[in-house]
This record gives C-alpha cells, sequence and structure tokens, in this order.
C-alpha cells in the first residue's frame, strides 16, 4: 500500500461523489487507515488508553441500539495468554460467527441501503475502498494477529472466522460510511462517523450473543 492507494480513492471520491466538496472531510476521516496500510501494522492501542464510554458510544451510535459493556480482548489473549480461561471458552468464537459488528452494520442500516437512490454506487465503492485501501489494511491487522500469537495455525477455524471477520468489520463500516457520504445521505454518514474514529484504536468484533449490548472489542 503506498500513497498512490490515498490518491486513486480520493480521485474516486471526488469523481462519484454527489457532494465532491466533501472529499477533504472523508479523507481526513479514512487518514489512520491509509497509514496504517502503507505501515503495514494496525497498531491498535492498549484498552486501557481508550475511553469506555467512547467506545459504548460509537458502537451505539453505528447500530442503532445501546452498546452497554465493553469486554476488552487484547492481541496477544485472543489464542491464549492471561485471559485465556475467560476467553477461549469457545463462545467468544460462536459470536464472532454469529454477532459480528458487520451483522449489527447491515441490520442497523437495512432501511438507509434499501432507499438508496444508487445502490450500485455502494458497490463501486466497496471496490474502489478494497482495491485502495482495505486489502492493505487487513493485511496489516492479520500481520499483527500472527505476531502476536506465533503458535496460531494457518488452518485454525478459529484463526479463519478472526481473519474474515476483520475484513468484513473493516469493510463494511467503511464502506457504508464513504458511500453514505458521497451519496450525501449526511444523518446516516454522521451515526457511523464515531465508529470510523475509533476504529484506528479499537476493533469491536461481536456482541455477545447470550448477553445482548455486551461488546468484544479487540485492543493491543
Amino acid at each position: 500500500m503506498s500513497q498512490s492507494g490515498h490518491d486513486a480513492f480520493q480521485r474516486f471520491f471526488r469523481e462519484h461523489s454527489r457532494e465532491p466538496d466533501k472529499t477533504a472531510e472523508v479523507m481526513r476521516c479514512l487518514s489512520a487507515f491509509f497509514w496504517k496500510a502503507e505501515q503495514r501494522t494496525y497498531s491498535l492501542s492498549p484498552g486501557w488508553q481508550v475511553a469506555t464510554d467512547r467506545v459504548r458510544a460509537a458502537i451505539s451510535a453505528a447500530i442503532g441500539r445501546e452498546a452497554r459493556a465493553v469486554e476488552w480482548v487484547s492481541l496477544r489473549d485472543l489464542f491464549g495468554g492471561s485471559s485465556a480461561p475467560r476467553v477461549l471458552d469457545g463462545t467468544m468464537w460462536q459470536d464472532l460467527l454469529r454477532r459480528p459488528l458487520w451483522w449489527a452494520l447491515q441490520q442497523a442500516h437495512t432501511d438507509d441501503l434499501c432507499s438508496s437512490s444508487d445502490p450500485a454506487l455502494l458497490g463501486q465503492y466497496w471496490d474502489s475502498l478494497r482495491r485502495n485501501l482495505l486489502a492493505g489494511l487487513h493485511a496489516a491487522a492479520c500481520r499483527d494477529v500472527t505476531a502476536a500469537n506465533p503458535e496460531i495455525e494457518e488452518y485454525d477455524p478459529r484463526w479463519i472466522a478472526l481473519s474474515d471477520n476483520l475484513w468484513l468489520n473493516l469493510g463494511d463500516s467503511l464502506q457504508f460510511f464513504v458511500g453514505f457520504s458521497g451519496q450525501g445521505r449526511a444523518a446516516a454518514a454522521a451515526r457511523l462517523q464515531p465508529l470510523i474514529r475509533l476504529l484506528p484504536e479499537a476493533i469491536p468484533l461481536c456482541e455477545r450473543r447470550a448477553d445482548p449490548g455486551h461488546w468484544l472489542v479487540l485492543s493491543a
């Protein structure tokens, strides 16, 4: 990932947006993501550095219902480590498959998506994001996970579930934000903006199925 990806997406947004004057604002929101992709490391923040109220507010605004609790899951404890007895009881991985962030986002924004005046444009934004940002961003996040957990095997179903959901959680968050911004759907984009500002520091993974409103959030 290089400056060329940043410039290519900026051109795409300016040329396809119904409000091209919003280009600079949108690119400022995405600047941290492009930096991470270029540096080839996602560099999450430790949980103690991120205000829990901010995380709850960002998730709540994005999915349209209350996130009342946050449980931090650090990179080094995903597949072992000090929190292994708590995190690796199997329920985290089931919840990651059944109640991931991307699923909650799609449920929350069904009306926005259905009422879009140009649904095909959202797909075009996805294609541009995938080529110019998301592939490098996902690779950076996965690289950090494997560096913190060198014992994990490539075909471990937990690793596959995590990798797939990092791709979709990041991808849908970014696609909806830039898509709604580009279509002039200011209210829908505004509901997602706190999440976009949170994601460079912490990534909401999934909601506890047995405890609605309780979210697992990935940190350094």
